[in-house]
């Protein structure tokens, strides 16, 4: 009998000894963020996407065990090592040393050796102290106590997919913030699980208000889905019904936002020039208040008067110009764009949304040399009497939760300026100085706004 105990052991002991080189790390992103989305969502585990993200949780990954030579009992072995793939098991097994001191032995095996020699519990041909199981350590008990476990992996059953991913829905915000602070790339890395789980925070979708005329945008309360490649836009048009001037609101590939935002005057007759008024957003629900001054009048002909009259001053997209230098009010001209230098230190937010309000955005750069040049200009030589000093904000941010991008304009940073941001990290926005700093968006810094120079 104590034969048949030594050769069951030393097939273990030797299956097991394999376990130590082949093994790799099988983990979820968090125990708590699978077991939450578990709760939310039953049947993630059979998303392909979305189970990748918990693969212990979904039955994934190989089993973790106890792995002792000799203990005295089974309880009093610590180290756990995963066994190399799902084809093994958890073996406890009694056994005795060399001076016949009996002893326990645990660690892997492969489920075909766990399954020969033992056979299903109940239907054994030959009584041996061992025992196998299948969950994440279970074979620190006694051979006897483990015999009733089942040769079953913990794969989960197939259930229908939940119908709480809905359509541009994050399927929870903590989780989706959690995700982002844990794995910064999972927006970029795991897209396919980013559009099903976190499809807003990753900007894969949004939503705009979208009407076709309407007289003030604050009228217009219908909401459009938009998918990622498109912005939000207003914009003041003539009605098609009378020619009356009338606002549109909805969804605009950013190409074409590119050549509206940037689009001359469009000359009706010989003295009149239209020219576009509104512009373009990517983020939620933004172009209520993206042209919040585009509110049309009813007007009542009258005669033209005999007298003359001043003429008005140009205007873009409802912005005051200077004629010298033909950039919004407040704004100083420098190889062809206009700069504003805030005085007031404020969050990010807040920064980006008085930028808005002055008929620009958060500064950005294309280049690093372009960055040094515009910083070195406007900190040492300001014109006037500016001379700016200390750090202010600009587009850069990571509130994709992966990388870091120009909010002004959507794109991703070039490695010139990443390399002074560092690590990507959730929540995160860049300061300019000399260079860019990464900070936090709540941090507070004067705003450091752009646009570009406009024709009469």
């Amino acid at each position: 009998m104590k034969s048949i105990v030594f050769f069951v052991s030393f097939i273990l002991l030797t299956q097991s000894a394999v376990v130590q080189t082949a093994g790799q790390t099988c983990e979820d992103i968090d125990t708590s963020i699978c077991t939450k989305l578990g709760q939310i969502y039953s049947g993630f585990c059979n998303d392909s996407c979305i189970s990748k993200l918990c693969r212990r949780s979904c039955g994934m990954c190989p089993v973790k065990c106890y792995e002792c030579h000799e203990v005295d009992e089974p309880r009093l072995c610590t180290n756990v090592t995963q066994c190399p793939d799902i084809d093994h098991y958890c073996f406890a097994t009694r056994s005795f040393a060399d001076n016949f001191k009996k002893i326990y032995k645990l660690g892997c095996a492969p489920k075909s050796i766990c399954k020969e020699n033992f056979g299903s519990p109940g239907k054994r041909d030959l009584r041996v102290d061992a025992a196998c199981c299948s969950d994440d350590q279970c074979n620190n008990r006694f051979p006897e106590e483990i015999q009733g476990s089942s040769y079953t992996t913990s794969t989960k059953e197939p259930t229908e997919t939940s119908s709480t991913i809905k359509e541009c829905q994050n399927i929870d915000e903590d989780i989706c913030t959690r995700i982002a602070a844990l794995y910064p790339g999972f927006c970029i890395n795991e897209s396919c699980a980013a559009a099903k789980l976190c499809p807003r925070m990753c900007r894969q979708c949004f939503r705009c208000y979208s009407c076709n005329e309407v007289d003030n945008v604050k009228d217009c309360n219908v909401t459009a889905l938009c998918q990622g490649t498109k912005q939000c836009f207003s914009m003041e048009t003539l009605s098609m019904d009378d020619l009356r001037p009338v606002i549109r609101l909805g969804c605009m590939e950013t190409k074409t936002c590119q050549r509206f935002t940037a689009s001359p005057g469009i000359i009706f007759g010989k003295r009149q020039s239209l020219q576009p008024k509104g512009g373009c957003c990517h983020s939620d629900l933004c172009n209520h208040n993206l042209a919040s001054s585009l509110t049309t009048q009813k007007t009542i002909p009258t005669p033209s008067p005999t007298t003359t009259t001043a003429t008005p001053r140009p205007t873009v997209n409802s912005c005051n110009l200077n004629f010298q230098s033909q950039c919004p009010t407040g704004y100083i001209a420098h190889n062809n764009f206009c700069y504003l230098f805030g005085t007031v230190s404020m969050s990010w937010n807040d920064a980006k949304n008085y930028c808005t309000s002055h008929c620009g955005s958060l500064i950005d750069f294309v280049s690093d040399n372009e960055m040094g040049h515009t910083m070195r200009y406007f900190l040492r030589y300001g014109p006037g009497h500016l001379h700016i000093d200390g750090s202010y904000w600009s587009a850069a941010t990571t509130h994709l939760g992966s990388v870091w991008v120009w909010d002004s304009t959507g794109k991703h940073l070039i490695s010139d300026f990443t390399h002074d941001l560092g690590t990507t990290r959730f929540g995160q926005c860049g300061s300019v100085h000399h260079h860019l700093e990464s900070t936090s968006c709540a941090s507070r810094f004067p705003p450091a706004c752009k646009t570009t120079i406009r024709s009469g």
